[in-house]
């Protein structure tokens, strides 16, 4: 795992100063012959509830019939549906032609029906994953939930959601999510998705929901680091926040961020804000971080090299430029406005339109001055300050769903 941590300032004036951190961690680059791939230990779990009437559930059905139609013989399926109630269709079966044809006679005879419990159709599904766990040593263990994400019954708060998955997340055990739809909402799938370890995929027109499930597939077979974990050790001294919405657990001057699985020579980035005080005796600060991850199908946690990054304080004496580093300031930037506006609107979605036209304007004024000289600034800045007047109001789901996947993507 290649990490790298990249400043936009490497020097601050004695009065102290902010500085902006962007690191990227970077899967090493396997090939895939002669790699043997583990086992996969999947749960497919199906929205069957009313509002997937029609096209939405025939196309997830295919999709998941194609997905039946890719399993190896070593791998283990299990197929559940939810509306108001939560069905078990199968539980583990062995992917053999006979339990193949099993999966697809069943697939095929669902249909819709009543309300929308989404968190007990996902634990089912992570239920039968989590008990062929200890039987398939060695698997690759994942939901996959296909939804259009109107859930009206059991758990609905994202926070909830978040917390199960991100428990689920430390045994190994990863969420997906499919948005099926064009005006679903994405809130509780993003919570599962991001909390979960895996990826949430959007799939607008019911045609589209196969290509997109075959490939979340395709995602799984290729990782070659899971649950890759970010490290940030920080000096005494520093504030810092992470201007990002990947888990995040902190303890005094730790930072751990949960980055999700990678695929080979695949990377992420991670922006975080530190606040430097004014000078007393340190002429300089050091941080250091380090990344860590599974090979899948493996237990044990590889660790990579510690990485450091010093920042000098810059008396007005010294020749020592304090210049910016535009590239990476411009890459800041994008990030920033993305963190804010997919913070603004998860206030938005929730009725707390004050509190989400808040969080933009609170940081307006310190954004306007980073951006001002950089190309995409004038840009960036227009486009904030126009959200910041809509953010206020009721937004229609279409909408909404279309700013808060476009951003979460960019982050």
């Amino acid at each position: 795992m290649k990490l790298t941590l990249k400043s936009d300032y490497s020097f601050v004036p004695e009065t102290g100063g902010v500085v902006h951190l962007l690191a990227e961690a970077q899967a090493p680059i396997v090939e895939p012959k002669g790699r043997k791939r583990p086992p996969l230990n999947l749960a497919i779990v199906i929205d069957a509830s009313g509002s997937m009437t029609g096209a939405p559930l025939e196309a997830a059905k295919r999709a998941s019939i194609g997905v039946v139609e890719a399993m190896r013989e070593e791998d283990r399926l299990s197929i559940v549906s939810f509306a108001s109630d939560v069905i078990t269709h199968f539980d583990g079966e062995v992917c053999n032609q006979n339990g193949k044809r099993r999966c697809v006679e069943e697939i095929s005879r669902l249909e819709s029906r009543d309300c929308t419990d989404l968190a007990s159709g996902w634990l089912a599904g992570a239920r039968v994953v989590a008990r062929l766990m200890d039987e398939l040593e060695g698997s690759q263990n994942h939901v996959v939930l296909l939804s259009d994400g109107h859930a009206n019954e059991g758990i609905t708060d994202p926070r909830i959601l978040a917390e199960q998955a991100a428990e689920l997340r430390q045994r190994d055990l990863f969420t997906s999510t499919v948005g099926i739809g064009d005006g679903y909402s994405p809130v509780q799938l993003q919570a599962l998705a991001e909390h979960g370890g895996g990826r949430m995929h959007d799939a607008e027109r019911p045609e589209e929901i196969i290509e997109v499930v075959l490939a979340e597939l395709g995602e799984m077979r290729r990782t070659v680091a899971e649950g890759v974990e970010l490290r940030v050790v920080l000096p005494e001294g520093i504030e810092a926040e992470c201007l990002g919405s990947y888990p995040l657990r902190r303890s005094k001057r730790t930072f751990r961020l949960h980055l999700g699985g990678l695929n080979s020579g695949a990377s992420r980035q991670v922006l975080m804000r530190f606040r430097v005080p004014a000078s007393t005796e340190a002429y300089e600060w050091t941080l250091n971080a380090n990344a860590s991850w599974k090979r899948p199908g493996e237990s044990v946690r590889e660790i990579g090299d510690t990485v450091f990054l010093t920042i000098r304080y810059r008396d007005l004496f010294q020749d020592a430029p304090h210049k910016r580093d535009e590239s990476v300031a411009a890459q800041v930037a994008a990030l920033w406005q993305s963190w804010l506006v997919g913070r603004a609107m998860a206030a938005n979605v929730e009725g707390r339109y004050e509190e989400a036209e808040s969080i933009v304007r609170g940081e307006l004024e310190a954004f306007d001055k980073y951006v001002v000289n950089l190309p995409e600034g004038r840009r960036l800045l227009h486009e904030l300050r126009r959200f910041v007047h809509e953010v206020n109001t009721e937004w229609s789901p279409r909408a909404t769903k279309e700013v808060l996947l476009h951003h979460s993507k960019i982050m």
